[in-house]
């Protein structure tokens, strides 16, 4: 679980995350493709660093449609609310939804 994700559930949140790859999940809807696009991020942080979750998985993935040509280690800037949903039979985990405002941020400069 991810303890310090889940203190916010239900807020709505500015984080900063690390994009990690692309993935896709089985779709259990009987319309559309089989497969449906996801992203992984890490080293979600809220805006003053400090770390909420070492990884999430984005499950719809539309506000960032705009960002194929993203790469392993560019970050993002954007707004989601913290949810929960069922892992397992008896568990639960912690995942963002609603996703808005989302910003690929420039690369930090390095130290001369």
């Amino acid at each position: 679980m991810k303890s310090k994700l889940a203190l916010l559930y239900g807020k709505t949140k500015t984080l900063i995350a690390t994009f990690d790859r692309w993935g896709t999940r089985k779709n259990w809807l009987s319309k559309g493709p089989d497969k449906i696009p996801t992203m992984l991020l890490v080293n979600v942080c809220d805006t003053k660093g400090n770390e909420v979750a070492g990884h999430i998985w984005v499950r719809d993935v539309t506000q960032f449609l705009e960002f194929t040509d993203v790469v392993p280690g560019e970050r993002f800037r954007f707004k989601g609310r913290v949810d929960c949903f069922p892992k397992g039979s008896d568990e639960v985990d912690f995942h963002i939804v609603d996703f808005e405002k989302v910003k690929k941020l420039k690369p930090k400069k390095k130290a001369a």
